[in-house]
């Protein structure tokens, strides 16, 4: 059980969880953490949609960081904070002519320097791709 003062906010864990969220906010290993952050639920959903033929997924974190990501499928953009053990969507965008100009929702975020990616491609059920490394800008 945590006492946050400034949110007049308790915030309880069950007991098989415990060793979850320290891997996520003190662990040594990123990728741990890393997915430990998109498997986390979430109430929030997304009122814009992908308008994209085909399939993909990418999620791009900053570089060093767990607790905030984007989540992309299409050309829809999503990004994540997770703060207090909840996951929070707090922007939307659907890209339209190559990032130039989006339709969005909600506070967007300032760009990040450096940002790594999971990238996988689904074309048909037998065949798929799977990439991963840093973003280029």
């Amino acid at each position: 059980m945590e006492w946050k003062a400034d949110k007049n906010t308790v915030i309880i864990r069950s007991a098989d969880q415990v060793e979850t969220y320290k891997k996520l906010y003190q662990g040594a290993d990123l990728v741990a953490a890393r997915k430990i952050a998109v498997d986390l639920p979430s109430n929030d959903e997304n009122t814009l949609n992908n308008t994209e033929e085909g399939v993909y997924y990418q999620y791009i974190f900053p570089e060093g960081e767990a607790l905030r990501y984007y989540y992309v499928v299409g050309n829809l953009y999503t990004y994540y904070e997770i703060k207090d053990d909840v996951k929070h969507l707090v922007w939307e965008g659907v890209e339209e002519d190559s990032r130039k100009k989006m339709k969005e929702k909600g506070k967007r975020p300032p760009e990040d320097k450096t940002q790594y990616y999971f990238y996988k491609n689904v074309w048909i059920i037998v065949s798929h791709m799977v990439k991963w490394g840093p973003r280029s800008q």
